[in-house]
């Protein structure tokens, strides 16, 4: 037992002193000569000799991320912050300008036109506030990306349906098909766009109408499955696809798996699969205590489950699951399990998850503004905003579980706040107050949360590779000193997503890079996938107006990094 205690050391620290390089294996260029707000739209090269004006880049999220053979293949996603930002503002949701957080369109590196667009994919007869969701998109693009020659090939189709797509947000792919996914445009349905995996032949196109979302395909014994946002469901629920045509009839699947909430993250361990879910905010409206959601949530005879979590499938027999497991899935835990604040409960989301060394690693994400505003909905505008902001955000919280639906399963906290803020109303609509409270798990065993760095607040990817576990961070510095940085300010954090390994389960993470793999503007790293010439990982960068390689700054739009180990 001691020796082999003294060989796990061994290998352990053999592990952690790993170095890996990393190479730019592809990049978003610029495609557009932009002009001003509200300028005609010229393609970039179509712009009269002389015209004033700068290249812009408006793809800034590998969105999706796939491989199969010698290829990774991936899809993007146009100006995609920019809509979000257009969302909102119809929402009336933008609060966030009146606090230290800055809309993420009032920067000097990022430009959102909005209604003022003239691009052709927004006719001028829309009105304007459908005109101002739709004014920064631009149809999403499908790359392929030869992992032997280091060669990139666009492999958009020429379908009407790319241009009703509102990106690229998932891919997944076997040793037979390639498919890439994304919400349609205007939010009625999926569309899949399917490739041959070998020749690269495009096989067509088909728009899903019972479905409202997806984010993630795995393959488990080259049987592929997915995981949708029900639309019909009448609660924001989850459905589990798996893949069950052929080359001639690409477009059937079959049901495998409903579960009560929207899936976001999906992966396999132990024979089982894994999808970490979404909350349903749309049932947020009022405050109940703890006791009075854990009966809502738990509740196996027609709870809503609004909050986030795990949820399991049945052991995976030969052949795959069947449309016969789809009422046999569980959730087997719960974000309740350790946020004590009962709103913020309901704002966290599931973030990526991966089986390593005997475990599932899972971790949160909370979209920015999130607990915000629904601190607002529960309880109305607060004085404070700022302090309201503060207390309702969230690092993200990384676990590791095992054992799930046993007597004896287990969770751990691996990075976690030990106490967090939790709001308490006041008596007969007076003011409430904050205070912090004890995680309901305790502290992580390896540090806070964000792996010790607050603006990490997704869990955003991971990936084993080199028998390591890679994770990667959505780190929102960026979008808080995007002005200092762009004025020569020094700021006080390190701007650009984090990547971190564990050498192995029983190490804690190890920093690889902190400030976005050689480009400080990549805010996070969105995908990553590991092929035998090493892990390549998508990032996320929304400087639509860096495109200069002679100025002081980095360029926009999104990177394809390959990382590897050195020998």
């Amino acid at each position: 037992m001691r020796t082999g205690l003294v060989l796990l050391c061994l290998m352990t620290m053999q592990a952690a002193a790993q170095t890996y390089v990393t190479e730019l294996a592809a990049k978003a260029q610029p495609d557009e000569w932009f002009n001003g707000i509200g300028q005609p739209y010229t393609p970039l090269g179509a712009q009269a000799p002389g015209a004033a004006g700068q290249p812009k880049v408006n793809y800034d999220y590998v969105w999706s991320l796939t491989a199969s053979g010698d290829y990774v293949w991936f899809g993007d996603v146009g100006n995609l912050v920019c809509r979000v930002s257009a969302i909102r503002n119809y929402l009336n949701l933008d609060r966030l300008g009146d606090v230290d957080y800055p809309p993420v369109y009032d920067v000097p590196y990022r430009t959102c036109e909005f209604d003022d667009s003239q691009t052709p994919w927004v006719p001028r007869y829309y009105p304007r506030f459908l005109k101002a969701l739709l004014g920064d998109f631009r149809p999403p693009r499908v790359w392929r990306y030869d992992t032997r020659n280091g060669s990139l090939q666009n492999m958009t189709p020429s379908d009407g349906l790319i241009n009703q797509t509102a990106g690229l947000r998932s891919a997944g792919a076997n040793s037979e098909i390639v498919f890439l996914a994304g919400p349609h445009l205007v939010g009625f349905g999926v569309n899949f766009f399917a490739f041959d995996a070998v020749t690269g032949e495009y096989l067509g196109s088909r728009r899903f109408l019972p479905y409202g979302n997806i984010r993630r395909f795995v393959t488990v014994n080259d049987v592929i499955y997915t995981c949708v946002l029900d639309e019909y469901s009448g609660g924001n629920a989850g459905t589990i696809l798996r893949w069950s045509g052929t080359r001639r009839n690409p477009f059937r699947f079959e049901a495998v798996g409903r579960i009560r909430n929207e899936g976001g993250y999906i992966a396999a361990h132990d024979n089982r699969l894994f999808v970490a879910t979404w909350p349903d905010v749309s049932e947020v409206d009022e405050p109940v205590s703890l006791q009075e959601y854990a009966k809502i949530i738990f509740d196996r005879d027609g709870g809503r489950h609004l909050t986030a979590g795990l949820w399991m499938s049945p052991p995976i027999p030969p052949g795959g699951l069947r449309f016969y497991h789809a009422s046999s899935w569980r959730k087997v835990w719960d974000t309740l399990s350790f946020e004590p604040d009962p709103v913020t409960v309901q704002t966290l989301s599931g973030g990526a998850l991966t089986s390593f060394d005997g475990w599932l690693y899972f971790g949160t994400l909370q979209f920015p503004g999130r607990g915000l505003d629904t601190f607002i909905k529960v309880y109305g505008t607060p004085a404070n905003l700022q302090e309201a902001l503060d207390n309702t955000t969230r690092a993200s919280t990384l676990f590791r579980g095992r054992n799930f639906g046993e007597p004896n399963q287990e969770v751990q906290m691996l990075y976690a706040d030990a106490s967090l803020p939790v709001y308490t109303p006041g008596r007969f609509g007076g003011p409430g107050t904050w205070a912090a409270a004890p995680n309901r798990m305790g502290a992580g065993q390896y540090g806070p949360a964000g792996f010790g760095n607050p603006d990490n607040i997704y869990t955003w990817s991971m990936d084993v590779y080199d028998h390591q576990l890679f994770v990667g961070t959505f780190d929102q510095g960026i979008y808080v000193y995007g002005q200092d940085y762009m004025d020569g300010i020094p700021v006080p954090v390190e701007l650009g997503g984090d990547l971190y390994r564990f050498p192995s389960s029983a190490s804690p993470a190890v920093m690889v890079d902190e400030n976005g793999l050689g480009n400080v503007l990549n805010h996070g790293f969105r995908n990553m996938i590991t092929t035998p010439r090493g892990l390549f990982i998508g990032s996320a960068n929304i400087a639509n107006m860096l495109t200069d390689p002679n100025d002081a700054f980095p360029e926009g739009g999104w990177e394809l990094i390959k990382l590897m180990k050195t020998e």
